[in-house]
């Protein structure tokens, strides 16, 4: 079975998370998917989902979200090829 990448989900830093779903329903047109207090939310549109994370910091790591069928499989191949995971 050939794995297929479905979706990749960043999660970027934000300074005030209401503010920032607040633009993107309003200004971008996005569906607030969900919010944690003013620590963390998403927004939705098609299939481009967007995490915020609470962020005082002017430069922040970033994570992304790669969802993936069969994982277990992919990490198998990966680590064949040499990759330390």
């Amino acid at each position: 079975m050939q794995n297929n990448f479905d979706r990749v989900i960043p999660e970027l830093p934000a300074g005030d998370i209401a503010q920032t779903l607040n633009y993107y329903r309003d200004v971008l047109g996005y569906e607030v998917a969900g919010q944690q207090g003013n620590f963390f939310g998403s927004v939705l549109r098609g299939k481009a989902n967007l995490y915020f994370s609470k962020s005082d910091e002017k430069i922040m790591p970033n994570r992304c979200y790669i969802l993936v069928n069969e994982v277990d499989e992919l990490c198998q191949i990966f680590k064949d090829k040499g990759a330390t995971i």
